[in-house]
């Protein structure tokens, strides 16, 4: 018989059957519908009376249903009952795939999609020119901040270094400085009281708070570049210089510090000239603790300056005092910020010191 699944068809050479189960029946049973492709003639199917209940159902549209039976059996494998539903036919399920709204809108996207291939991969092109000049400008942008930023960290870096270099260049040039202040008065009799003393800023007057903080930059002299100030301190110039002070002034005679064409004093040259001659012995004295005096100057100097020979016995000449600002130094006397400021501003102002920071040796004394 024909399938009823498959659903009316007016014609055809080839219908869809299936065996005709209901003849092994008794009158009046339905059998149970096969499923779909079971088509074995020698299989019984199971048989069984309509549900009462069915008939007040709604009957089965033969255009696109069939009526499908489901039999149930007791325990004992006895037929029970047939219970009938309304099941859409093969030949409506196709007809409703190829003509439903859904297929014809998934039919019309298709042959956009093909008609604006064209264009789509136009798009996309553009598009992914897009992303690589936004991500071309982001890595160049990236790139830029890097060298800006390391850039900006080499000058910081640099301007810190800068910072270090002057304060501890001035941390040493303020005391060997400070020697060239005392010879502006005769004696030490003469040297004003406590911190403004200029004796008292030889040694352990400046902490190390004071020269580590950024205020000393203050007397850093402007016409300075300090990558062209490299040269060591020469302490032993600046004692052989406060030495022919020294003899110049016990001498009665007016200091001048000049430029000289060679900054460097000639030992043999003093050695030839007579009223050098104590320069010389002076200057070994100041270097090794021990006076040699040359017999024809002996009149010349009648008392020798306390200040040499507290030089002589100082063992912490030229050095910086470790404490902290305002701190108590030997004896109980204190220094205070002010009083390392005030003596700062006035060594600043010697031009032995601004030839120190810069050449690391002083300017010739002469008469």
């Amino acid at each position: 018989m024909v399938d009823p699944k498959s659903g009316p068809k007016k014609s055809s050479k080839k219908p869809d059957c299936t065996p005709d189960d209901e003849m092994q029946c008794k009158p009046g049973e339905k059998a149970q519908t096969r499923q779909p492709g079971d088509n074995d003639p020698k299989k019984k199917q199971a048989c069984g009376k309509p549900d009462p209940n069915d008939e007040k159902k709604r009957k089965c549209n033969p255009k696109k249903e069939y009526e499908h039976y489901d039999v149930t059996t007791d325990g004992n494998g006895n037929n029970g009952v047939a219970k009938k539903s309304c099941k859409r036919t093969k030949k409506y399920e196709k007809n409703k795939k190829s003509n439903s709204r859904f297929e014809r809108f998934k039919k019309s996207k298709k042959e956009a999609w093909e008609r604006d291939k064209d264009k789509r991969n136009a798009r996309k092109d553009e598009n992914k020119k897009k992303l690589n000049d936004k991500k071309n400008a982001r890595e160049a942008k990236q790139a830029a901040d890097k060298a800006k930023y390391d850039a900006d960290k080499a000058k910081q870096e640099k301007e810190q270094n800068d910072k270090d270099k002057k304060k501890k260049r001035m941390g040493l040039c303020f005391p060997v400085t400070a020697l060239f202040e005392t010879l502006r008065y005769k004696g030490t009799t003469q040297f004003p009281k406590g911190d403004a003393n200029p004796y008292e800023w030889l040694s352990e007057f400046f902490d190390i708070s004071f020269l580590e903080d950024d205020e000393v930059l203050d007397y850093w002299p402007s016409d300075v570049d300090i990558d062209k100030a490299n040269a060591e301190i020469n302490e032993e110039k600046f004692k052989e210089q406060f030495a022919i002070g020294v003899d110049l002034r016990n001498r009665g005679q007016k200091l001048i510090i000049k430029r000289s064409k060679s900054d460097n004093i000639s030992v043999h040259s003093l050695r030839h000239r007579p009223h050098k001659r104590f320069i010389y012995g002076f200057f070994t004295f100041l270097v090794n603790f021990a006076v040699r005096l040359a017999r024809a100057v002996k009149d010349a100097m009648r008392v020798v300056d306390n200040i040499l020979k507290r030089l002589r016995d100082n063992p912490k000449l030229f050095q910086p005092s470790d404490i902290a600002k305002n701190g108590a130094l030997a004896g109980g006397r204190t220094v205070t910020f002010a009083s390392m400021r005030s003596a700062a501003r006035t060594i600043a102002k010697n031009r032995q010191f601004r030839e120190c920071v810069l050449n690391g040796i002083p300017l010739p004394v002469t008469p």
